[in-house]
């Protein structure tokens, strides 16, 4: 299956069904050039996300850690865990294997002896990413198991979605026993500080056309200002108002992509003052001025300048 825009809730929560009911889990081809901005923003999901890449390279933000993974290497994204993905430089052509399932799936009966003494030291340990990158000899497996995983799903043999299971179990259990060769996030961020931001980013996603302060975004979150500041370092390591500008920027680039809105107009609708502070804004971020970017959008889709902004 393929996916061109995720759709998220006020709380960042991707809301896609992934798989059915019966069988909690879907398998993605993800090609970031057919995504708006050639990039996935930030998000959750309840489910686990396994990722295998297949062409070019991505960037991915997980939590408080960032990770460049090429082709043949790939990763878990621990559930509901905020995390967002972008091609690397914003290059064209990246692709990759995504595979999002319930984490019971991974160990089967709720509360049964896999759940309890195995399964739950997966979930429990502080991983913002799993990465897979094969510098060690037990990557193997894993990566062998998500790459078998997307070609089961696409030839769908007999039994396929028992096969799914079965490689998406093998895959949990290499994880587990060697989670100590994992690094753990650098200092613990607790869920009430990603709620904060989660409350913070809805906020700013909410209000980004109008003027905001610092006071205000902290406000959302129901934290001082200092204290609002430290939640987004944690958790994304930029601070508000960095965030703030990304986002325009990002909004930006949408307009200027697939609108005839003069630069002015969408400088005024995306929260900047005048189109010469988002002209300076947006360079800085872009590498190139909005005039630009848009005439490259318009001669080659998806080959606009390279960021230098991560959202």
């Amino acid at each position: 299956m393929q996916l061109n825009y995720i759709e998220i809730n006020g709380n960042l929560e991707e809301v896609t069904c992934h798989g059915t009911p019966g069988f909690p889990m879907e398998v993605y081809l993800d090609v970031l050039d057919l995504y708006p901005n050639r990039s996935i923003s930030w998000h959750w999901h309840k489910e686990a996300e396994l990722i295998y890449v297949l062409e070019g390279q991505i960037e991915l933000y997980a939590g408080s850690g960032s990770y460049l993974i090429g082709p043949g290497q790939g990763g878990m994204v621990p559930a509901s865990l905020l995390h967002q993905i972008y091609p690397y430089q914003m290059m064209r052509g990246s692709e990759y294997c995504a595979i999002l399932a319930d984490p019971y799936l991974f160990h089967g009966l709720p509360g049964g002896v896999v759940d309890g003494n195995y399964a739950s030291a997966l979930w429990n340990a502080r991983k913002d990413f799993f990465l897979l990158d094969g510098s060690a000899d037990w990557h193997r497996e894993p990566l062998s198991c998500i790459r078998r995983m997307y070609a089961c799903d696409c030839e769908r043999p007999v039994g396929y979605q028992w096969e799914l299971q079965i490689l998406l179990q093998r895959t949990g259990l290499a994880l587990l026993r060697n989670l100590s060769s994992v690094p753990e996030r650098e200092s613990p961020v607790s869920d009430l500080c990603y709620q904060r931001v989660k409350s913070a980013m809805e906020f700013i996603h909410r209000e980004y056309p109008h003027k905001i302060y610092l006071e205000d975004i902290a406000k959302a979150a129901c934290v001082s200002r200092s204290e609002c500041c430290r939640d987004f370092q944690k958790v994304i390591r930029q601070s508000p108002g960095e965030y703030l500008n990304a986002y325009r920027i990002r909004m930006g680039e949408y307009q200027l992509a697939h609108t005839e809105k003069s630069v002015l107009d969408i400088a005024l609708s995306i929260g900047f003052s005048s189109s010469s502070h988002f002209s300076h804004v947006f360079t800085e971020a872009m590498g190139c001025t909005p005039l630009k970017y848009r005439k490259k959008e318009r001669q080659t889709p998806g080959g606009g300048c390279t960021s230098n902004a991560a959202l």
